[in-house]
């Protein structure tokens, strides 16, 4: 059975996503991410993406938002 996985964070900071990441595993949540991000001209564009399974989505955005990241 495919479960479909949505967005619940995006950033520019690799350093926040690994800690969205450990919270969300502390909490029993698996997570992913798709590092969106390239350098065009020497200018950084685009973000890093979370992504949990869509049975996780309501617990893992409430999770990051009081996390304040």
């Amino acid at each position: 059975m495919n479960e479909q996985w949505v967005k619940v964070y995006s950033t520019t900071q690799h350093h926040q996503i690994e800690i969205a990441r450990a919270v969300l595993e502390e909490n029993h949540i698996n997570s992913s991410f798709i590092n969106k991000m390239s350098t065009n001209y020497g200018t950084l564009i685009g973000e890093i993406e979370l992504y949990v399974k869509a049975g996780d989505e309501t617990l893992a955005t409430f999770i990051l938002k009081n996390l304040q990241l």
